[in-house]
């Protein structure tokens, strides 16, 4: 997984795998870039969480 920016730099040219996944951000701010990949990040995170543990948990439905 490839977290990108704009035009997806120099790591763009890189994932010619099929096997790649890149998210990219279609902005130039620094900024706004790296917020939206924080929010990738704990996104992601908590899917894996709830993937790997979700047994473990009791379900809040109630």
């Amino acid at each position: 997984v490839a977290l990108t920016g704009c035009d997806g730099g120099k790591l763009c040219g890189l994932l010619i795998s099929q096997e790649c996944v890149e998210i990219r951000v279609p902005s130039f701010h620094s900024a706004h870039i790296h917020e939206i990949h924080t929010l990738v990040i704990n996104c992601l995170s908590d899917l894996i969480d709830h993937a790997l543990f979700s047994f473990q948990f009791p379900s809040q439905d109630a």
